[in-house]
């Protein structure tokens, strides 16, 4: 097994709890610790006869698209609890995403 996966697992687990407690420094963290761990990918998913794991990869994809959904999902939440809160607040939406 390539030392950078368990470094990459740790890191997507650090991404993926930051992201579901709301923790935005630990967010920024868990992202850097990520980006640094994946730096090491090449080989990573390769089994000890040299071929490609498809399914480690497989999964480790299926993660992160996990996490980006997720992402997403929070995004759009923020984005209507600021609508909401603007309306409330009788501040009309523009196009352009300022309120007037």
């Amino acid at each position: 097994m390539n030392p950078h996966l368990p470094a990459m697992e740790t890191a997507l687990e650090g991404l993926a709890t930051a992201i579901r407690t709301f923790d935005a420094p630990a967010i920024h963290t868990a992202s850097e610790a990520l980006a640094v761990a994946v730096s090491g990918i090449d080989g990573a998913f390769v089994d000890r006869l040299g071929r490609p794991d498809l399914d480690k990869l497989a999964d480790f994809i299926a993660r992160l698209q996990t996490l980006s959904m997720e992402v997403n999902l929070h995004s759009q939440w923020t984005r209507q609890r600021i609508d909401s809160l603007a309306d409330l607040r009788g501040q009309r939406h523009l196009k352009s995403g300022l309120y007037c």
